[in-house]
């Protein structure tokens, strides 16, 4: 497999106060297409100073950048769950344990009209929240049908705002159902029939490294290939190999970025 070259890499962190673009970053990144589930990182920082180690704290907001010298971006969006330290050779280096957003539990309280949409309640939640609003919001039109007072626990009030739209008649009639995904760092709500409106294709000349078929009932395909930054779950792989051809959907990933490696393994499901 080849490794790819450095001077191509492009990775950047930013944690609490501490941002860095020069330092030696590897990371791993994991995903589920579970809901109750979040995505994970742990991301090792090399030769980071001990003043600039010990302004790390649980808690912090950690947002990673990573791709390429001319097409990059953010990767990852979480908070540092641990911190450790520790000498690899001549170098010292800096390891977080992070976990997916997790939601303030002393949010400013909002109070809205019979009739308000839930899309707009959402939007209000994640500023309020100080998530990056993405592309997707999937309300299906519905509203309120009181009054209704947010709570400060950010996400009793995501679960509550969700709940009334897979609740709303017309959206069951459906077999439709939503839920709220954090993709390429922005919060989203997408319905669980829904692919994300990028499509990619994989080939050996695009990065595809390798392929191998699936078992499970989750799984049709993995594939590795150099590492794809914008991908996500529910992200549409348009995949063609020699033995294979066919559109799938992504179901998990795990971004690597190491001294040997720097890429993304794909579970795929085909549609």
């Amino acid at each position: 497999m080849t490794a790819t070259p450095n001077w191509i890499r492009h990775v950047s962190l930013t944690v609490g106060s501490i941002s860095t673009n020069n330092l030696t970053i590897h990371f791993t990144i994991d995903s589920s297409c579970n809901d109750a589930a979040t995505a994970t990182a742990t991301i090792k920082i090399y030769n980071l100073s001990p003043a600039s180690a010990a302004r790390i704290s649980l808690g912090d907001r950690v947002t990673l950048s990573a791709g390429y010298s001319r097409d990059h971006g953010l990767i990852y969006l979480g908070r540092v769950q641990s911190r450790t330290t520790g000498r690899d050779g001549a170098d010292t280096y800096t390891e977080l344990a992070c976990v997916d957003y997790t939601w303030p539990t002393q949010m400013p309280t909002r109070t809205y009209p019979k009739g308000t949409q839930i899309g707009s309640m959402i939007r209000t939640l994640y500023a309020d929240a100080l998530l990056p609003e993405g592309p997707i919001i999937t309300d299906h039109g519905v509203t309120c049908s009181d009054a209704y007072t947010t709570d400060p626990d950010g996400k009793t009030t995501l679960d509550q705002l969700l709940a009334m739209i897979n609740g709303d008649p017309e959206v069951s009639k459906n077999n439709l159902t939503v839920h709220h995904a954090i993709i390429a760092g922005t919060a989203c709500i997408v319905a669980e029939n829904q692919t994300l409106p990028e499509t990619y294709v994989l080939t050996a000349k695009t990065g595809l490294l390798e392929t191998s078929p699936e078992t499970d009932d989750t799984a049709d395909q993995s594939a590795t290939v150099l590492l794809l930054w914008r991908v996500q779950v529910d992200t549409v792989i348009l995949l063609t190999t020699e033995t294979t051809s066919g559109r799938y959907k992504v179901v998990s990933y795990r971004h690597r970025a190491d001294n040997d490696r720097y890429q993304t393994e794909l579970k795929l499901k085909i549609v």
